[in-house]
């Protein structure tokens, strides 16, 4: 074979090997909301547990006009050895200072409820309603409709059973009739909670103690929508409101935990959406893993996207207590908490997906939880609030605002600023093909407009820049667009605060918020 052909033929197969290898390269991992943290309520406590108000209407997302916790004080393991020098206090606590959110500043003082026992759960609604789960396991409800200055007891003796929840969870079933679950013993109260009814189970396995439960609309292939709960053996559905429960292709009995469910809802999915679960997994008889899997066949198979490995985010060991919220634009949020002896057991930190659970960030550039080891003696006494922030996030929620929510083993945590975009509503006559997203958001300044057209070919756009006085602050692009158009925005010289980033084409308009912080 001639020299010329040899190198020819050579030069060939590298460029394929090259077209390959680029064909073949893992996706962008996406770049995390731009968010740092804030200490809330001026005390350094342990939070066992914690409830933004449920708006009680079918949005995901709670209000927190009011916010309740269960507080500890001081944070006992903040004390190496186990050892506290000073006697250990709890109770129900109630954060507001007479202005509904966003406007509660972060040094809000929080206000006592009655003295009773620590309750282990809590679920709070607008107009006062708060439901207190008092001892592990659901040992006993009572009830308050006045936010928390008067209480009652509630009659759960026919709800008797073997578990270990204290979740108080709302579904809506598939004529929108609003009820009360309570996962410790299956109990359903059609009336705020004034009442609880056993829920007669005809089938199910035997070993299900329940950990998390969440409803799928009707949808196409569910027509009366279905409910997922996750059990001490991993994962059942139901078709017909809990009374006969099906496993799934994630159970195995002292195998899997299911720990946390969330649904990211999507209309135009023949289920309703998608749901993850964060499970735990003991297979291995040294150690267990925390493992997120994905179903988009409403919870009937489900296929794993990510396990968090030993020394992954900073931490030696894997949590017991992992916590999962969706945010409003599909991402996952998850608190871990590393395992071990004190005073290292309960560092922990809280990490972002953007891309279903695959890949992981930590979430702000900063995030308080990771590597958050306090120095030898230096909690002889009750650490100030602030010091070591972030012990152990294991209570994660998310407000209307897209603000995180984190109660942790010293004190709650939120976000200052919105951990995701939340787009406008095409306004009347907005071509329904038209789309607008922005990422990172919020930003330090610097982001990436996306652009969505239905039309093939390309569409003249205008995308533009709007302060919060309706001013124009900067036109980012003008002309014509394809579907996916890519539009940086240089926001480092604005100032900190909220803009709307705005498309207009000439069959309408749509819109987004993007949130700059400095």
């Amino acid at each position: 074979m001639p020299g010329s052909l040899r190198l020819g033929l050579l030069a060939a197969a590298l460029a394929l090997g090259a077209a390959a290898g680029r064909a073949q390269a893992p996706p962008a991992v996406p770049e995390p909301p731009d968010v740092a943290w804030e200490f809330v309520g001026a005390d350094s406590a342990r939070v066992a547990a914690l409830a933004l108000l449920d708006p009680a209407d079918g949005r995901p997302f709670g209000l927190a006009d009011a916010v309740y916790a269960t507080l500890y004080y001081p944070p006992p393991y903040l004390y190496p050895g186990g050892e506290y020098p000073y006697p250990v206090s709890f109770g129900l606590a109630r954060l507001h200072d007479g202005a509904p959110s966003p406007a509660v500043p972060p040094d809000s003082a929080w206000a006592y409820a009655e003295e009773r026992e620590a309750p282990y759960g809590i679920y709070a609604a607008p107009g006062g309603l708060v439901i207190a789960v008092e001892g592990s396991g659901g040992g006993s409800l009572t009830r308050s409709t006045d936010g928390g200055q008067t209480w009652a007891d509630v009659e759960t003796e026919a709800c008797r059973g073997d578990s270990v929840d204290d979740r108080i969870v709302r579904t809506y079933g598939p004529g929108r009739e609003r009820a009360l679950w309570l996962l410790a013993y299956l109990c359903r109260s059609d009336d705020e909670g004034a009442t609880w009814r056993a829920v007669e189970q005809r089938s199910a396995p035997e070993y299900v103690r329940r950990r998390d439960l969440v409803e799928l609309p009707p949808s196409p292939m569910l027509p009366e929508g279905r409910l997922v709960l996750g059990v001490g053996s991993g994962v059942l559905t139901s078709d017909d409101g809990g009374h006969v429960w099906e496993a799934t292709s994630l159970y195995q009995e002292f195998r899997w935990v299911g720990h946390d469910l969330v649904l990211v809802p999507d209309g135009a999915h023949p289920y309703g959406g998608t749901v993850y679960v964060l499970a735990r997994d003991f297979y291995f008889e040294d150690r267990a893993y925390n493992v997120v899997l994905a179903s988009d066949d409403g919870g009937a198979t489900w296929a794993e996207r990510h396990r968090f490995v030993y020394g992954e985010n900073g931490l030696d060991r894997n949590s017991g207590e992992p916590e999962m919220v969706a945010l409003g634009d599909g991402s996952l949020v998850v608190g871990l908490v590393q395992n071990g002896t004190p005073p290292q057991r309960y560092v922990g930190t809280v990490v972002w997906s953007g891309d279903g659970g695959r890949t992981w960030s930590a979430l702000g550039p900063e995030a308080p939880w990771l590597g958050a080891r306090p120095p030898a003696g230096a909690c002889e006494r009750a650490c100030p609030g602030g010091a070591w922030p972030g012990w152990g996030p294991k209570h994660l929620r998310v407000d209307r605002d897209g603000r995180v929510w984190a109660g942790t083993d010293n004190g709650v945590w939120r976000t200052t600023c919105p951990a995701w975009a939340v787009a406008s509503e095409a306004g009347p006559g907005a071509p329904s093909g038209l789309g607008l997203s922005v990422r990172p958001n919020p930003s330090r300044g610097r982001a990436e407009v996306v652009v969505t057209v239905a039309e093939a070919g390309p569409v003249a756009v205008r995308v533009t820049v709007l302060d919060v006085l309706g001013r124009e602050v900067a036109v980012v692009w003008d002309g014509a667009a394809r579907d996916g158009q890519r539009v940086a925005v240089d926001g480092s010289g604005w100032p900190a605060g909220v803009y709307t980033v705005r498309a207009a084409s000439e069959a309408g308009e749509v819109s987004a918020r993007l949130t700059v912080v400095r």
